[in-house]
Order: structure tokens, then C-alpha cells, then sequence
């Protein structure tokens, strides 16, 4: 459980985000990151002893990552880590493969300027952390990328949809070894995908986004 811990305190201004969403957030981004290994038991206590917060908000969140799929029930009012199954798996990549496609087509009739420069920041950033051989910040720009793509267009139940897939994607394939090499084939598929939005071709954004789809499945 190295590096699981709360988030720094910022100096600029007061964090307002409700404590059961930074605690959904932070014990997310651990279990994603393979802080946590699948079959793992979290309690409430050891939690939220662990991120100085009360069981509420642990609570709260361990519900959340259970609608989700990332934790499952386990014995004595613990949770433990999900570990999807080859069944599960094949049914998310069959649902992504089916809805990605029609998000980027959609996005690429109504995405504004402003939505396509943050695709762009992000892609930035994805660059950067490929430099750093940090692969968890880019899979994190990457789920970014993807999950922008809904919710600049306002389709949040979609956005939401989408993060539980990629979720139990992320959690299949952290133990995957990523090439730089396989890394920079994605990030310009995803600069690819940007330009067709750029220039509001629906044809071409769903064209791009299904040949990357196609190309990155890892398994």
C-alpha cells in the first residue's frame, strides 16, 4: 500500500469537494495504480484511519466502487478488490467497441473550441508523463481523454457509463509491461481522433476512435 495516502494540502484555496467524493477519488486511484492487489480485504476503519476521515465517507465510497465493479463484497462487512473474469472483460471491450464510437461521432457535431483544446492539454500531459516512463499518469490521461469526449457534450450518464468500463479495464491490465513505443502509437491515435473533432467530422472521429479501439485492446 505504498504511496496510499491523502491527498497534499493546497495552500491557494479551500479543497470544497465533499469528503466521500476525495475519498472515492483517492482509494480509486490506489487500487488502479496496483496499490491494493485483487482479493485484497478493505474495512471501513482501516480506511478511513488510513486517510484521516470517519467510516461515513468510506462507506460512501465503498458503495460507489461497488456499483462499479471495482470492489465486491466480501466476508464480516469487508469489501475486497474485484478481479474481473475473461467473461466480464470480453463483455466491456463488446460495449466500448459499440460506444465509443457513437460518442465521437456525436461530440464532433456540437464540441466547442474550449473542449477541444483540453483534449489537447490532456494529450500534453500524456506526452509528458511517456517521457517520464510514468505509466500510470498516462493510463490516467488516457481515461481522461476518453471520458472528456461524453462530458463536453453533456452526456454524463454515458461519461458515467464509460468510467465503469474503463475501470475494470484498468483493473484487468495492471500488470501489463507498456512499451513507450505501444504508448506513443496511442497518444497519436488520440491526436488523430482530436483532429477529426476539430473539424466536426462525425464519419471521421467514429472512424478514428474504432480503429483505435481496435488497436489498443491489450488482451
Amino acid at each position: 500500500m505504498k504511496g496510499f495516502r491523502p491527498e497534499p494540502a493546497r495552500s491557494a484555496a479551500p479543497d470544497k469537494t465533499p469528503t466521500s467524493k476525495r475519498v472515492y477519488e483517492q482509494l480509486r486511484r490506489a487500487i488502479l495504480h496496483g496499490e491494493f492487489q485483487p482479493g485484497t480485504s478493505l474495512g471501513e476503519t482501516q480506511i478511513g484511519t488510513m486517510l484521516g476521515v470517519s467510516r461515513t465517507p468510506v462507506r460512501e465510497a465503498f458503495a460507489e466502487l461497488l456499483n462499479q465493479g471495482i470492489l465486491e463484497e466480501g466476508a464480516r462487512r469487508q469489501v475486497v478488490i474485484a478481479n474481473p473474469t475473461d467473461g466480464l472483460l470480453a463483455e466491456v471491450v463488446m460495449m466500448r467497441d459499440a460506444l465509443e464510437p457513437v460518442f465521437a461521432s456525436q461530440a464532433a457535431l456540437s464540441m466547442d473550441v474550449s473542449d477541444v483544446d483540453q483534449l489537447r492539454l490532456i494529450m500534453i500531459r500524456a506526452r509528458r508523463a511517456i517521457r517520464a516512463r510514468d505509466v500510470n499518469a498516462y493510463l490516467d490521461c488516457d481515461d481522461d481523454f476518453h471520458l472528456h469526449i461524453p462530458h463536453a457534450v453533456g452526456h454524463h450518464l454515458a461519461e458515467d457509463a464509460l468510467r465503469r468500463l474503463r475501470g475494470l479495464t484498468r483493473l484487468a491490465t495492471r500488470e501489463i509491461s507498456w512499451e513507450d513505443e505501444t504508448l506513443d502509437r496511442i497518444a497519436a491515435e488520440h491526436e488523430a481522433i482530436i483532429e477529426a473533432l476539430a473539424d466536426n467530422d462525425p464519419q471521421g472521429a467514429a472512424a478514428a476512435m474504432a480503429a483505435h479501439l481496435a488497436s489498443s485492446t491489450p488482451y
